[in-house]
């Protein structure tokens, strides 16, 4: 694999991970009711 594709990458799996760190850090317990709720919604109940 050439180098600026493993740079690609890393950096995307980077902001991933960063980007759900952050929304476990701000918005705590919330975002698992919402993911509940939208689970719900999805299944129709």
């Amino acid at each position: 694999m050439p180098v600026a594709a493993k740079i690609a990458v890393g950096s995307v799996v980077t902001a991933i991970v960063g980007g759900a760190l952050y929304l476990s850090v701000v918005r705590g317990p919330a975002i698992i009711l919402d993911m509940a709720a939208n689970a719900a919604a999805f299944i129709c109940l």
